[in-house]
């Protein structure tokens, strides 16, 4: 057989038990834990009393759920104390540990529970902070509880003082309907007593929701011509009770049983060809009622959503331009200009969207996708590039496929000159050297224009003393100066 490459271990190595030795037959006194890597179930563990009780036995251990109880009577005289050491073994390998049981004459110290053993029922609907069950000793106040056992997943919490035990999460009968949770009452006033209790929770089952669609109304399109067997769309309900499966199907406007919905997963499907014709007896639209209905048996809850589907036409027909497009303009012309109106129409009627997909090198243009008006979108310079082509395509939104057609739309810019050159000051007024060749000065002027060059010349040039240079605009002395007399001149910028 298979051996394990884990052994089971103990989730506690020791474990304190006190006994009042007038306990009754059958109360509970602990319970043992184990956990096995192997095991795909913990169920396949089996624990086993190896040493420690009496003959006959004074106690009993549950095999597979490692509750201990008492089957023999207590007498303290005779026997005080039991050391039990208890083996949890998978088959092939096991584990030991220990369990102390002392055993105390009446004391009104002792807090002994109400009851060996409490239940209770949960409905799985219940909200988080409900309380569960409370539990109790002989005198009220003079124990603090603890769950010690059965709460791995911390789904419940206990009040140390008065030993109401509450929800912490929601539960779930399909994943886990019944929870043992081990309770220990210790005294405030000798903490060396102390004794435990089993609280069993079943989970109740409840169906407090119908399911609920992702929407109240879908809607789809679908050609004349699709496939049948085509997945139209997936309707998806959930349904907030924890474990309750949803099922679909159509419960109405399928009179001809054109469409199907798949059970389990929502797909609602073409089953029947189709036709969108109304005067060859087809139809443009089918409005369909789907339910979904969840799985509890004795009470199903259903909720139902609309579909609206559309049958479409066959798209035979791509846009049509009437011609190509050209236009001259000033390169000064104001970004945001329509600069040329660009129509396409469709035989088949359906809408028509415009857009640029060639020549629009820098994105100097734009043209709106409904209007098909084309703009100028970015400043243009005729020296730099003075013509344009572009080709505009028109997409249409038939189904199912789009197509679509393009035209060349040609623009060219001629330059324009709607700015003079501006000097940067209104007057400059230089201390020269009177040798020759001297540096006198620098005027500087600039140009609206795109591009333009600026030449520089001098109108008012007394004696022919100076020179400017035509594209630096520095001042130069070519002739003898008198010293200590102004010089007037007049510099010119001009355009290219």
């Amino acid at each position: 057989g298979r051996v394990g490459a884990f052994a089971p271990v103990f989730t506690q190595d020791l474990v304190r038990v006190t006994l009042l030795e007038t306990a009754s037959l059958g109360d509970y006194v602990t319970r043992v834990e184990a956990t096995d890597q192997d095991c795909a179930d913990e169920a396949e563990i089996r624990y086993r009393v190896v040493s420690g009780d009496t003959t006959p036995p004074t106690f009993d251990l549950d095999t597979v759920g490692g509750v201990i109880t008492l089957v023999r009577e207590l007498d303290f005289a005779e026997r005080s104390s039991f050391s039990l050491q208890l083996s949890a073994s998978d088959g092939d390998l096991s584990d030991t540990m220990y369990v102390l049981i002392n055993v105390v004459e009446t004391s009104p110290d002792f807090p002994l529970f109400t009851s060996s053993r409490y239940t209770a029922d949960l409905a799985e609907s219940a909200s988080i902070g409900t309380t569960v069950a409370t539990v109790a000793t002989n005198r009220t106040g003079i124990a603090s509880f603890s769950i010690t056992g059965g709460n791995s997943a911390g789904k419940f919490a206990v009040d140390a003082n008065s030993g109401a035990i509450t929800l912490m999460s929601r539960v779930c009968a399909a994943s886990e309907d019944a929870y043992s949770l081990q309770v220990q009452a210790q005294s405030k006033t000798r903490p060396d007593l102390q004794s435990y209790t089993l609280v069993d929770v079943s989970v109740v089952p409840a169906n407090t929701a119908a399911p609920a669609f992702s929407q109240a109304q879908y809607s789809v399109n679908v050609s004349e011509t699709g496939s049948v067997g085509s997945v139209l769309l997936q309707l998806q309900a959930t349904d907030a009770d924890c474990r309750d499966a949803v099922t679909y199907r159509i419960t109405g406007g399928n009179s001809n049983g054109l469409f199907a919905i798949n059970r389990e997963t929502g797909e609602l499907a073409v089953v029947q060809p189709l036709n969108a014709d109304v005067s060859s007896g087809g139809a443009a639209q089918h409005t369909l009622t789907v339910a979904a209905t969840d799985d509890f048996a004795s009470s199903p809850r259903t909720s139902t959503a609309t579909v609206l589907v559309t049958v479409l036409n066959v798209n035979q027909y791509a846009p049509v331009f009437a011609a190509t497009y050209s236009g001259t303009f000033a390169d000064s012309v104001s970004t945001g200009t329509e600069l040329v109106l660009v129509g396409a129409t469709d035989a088949d009627g359906d809408n028509i969207a415009y857009a640029i997909t060639s020549g629009n090198t820098g994105n100097v243009f734009a043209i709106d996708a409904v209007t098909g008006s084309l703009t100028l979108a970015a400043p243009v310079c005729s020296r730099t590039q003075s013509s344009y082509t572009l080709v505009v395509t028109a997409t249409d939104d038939g189904q199912p496929e789009a197509r679509s057609a393009g035209t060349v739309v040609q623009l060219s810019f001629s330059a324009s000159n709607a700015a003079s050159p501006v000097f940067e000051q209104a007057s400059y007024s230089f201390t020269a050297d009177s040798s020759l060749n001297a540096y006198a000065g620098r005027v500087r002027a600039t140009d609206a224009d795109c591009d333009d060059s600026i030449t520089y010349t001098l109108n008012r040039n007394t004696q022919f003393a100076f020179t400017i240079h035509p594209t630096t605009g520095v001042i130069t002395v070519v002739a003898p100066l008198t010293q200590d007399t102004p010089y007037v001149l007049d510099a010119v910028a001009t355009d290219a």
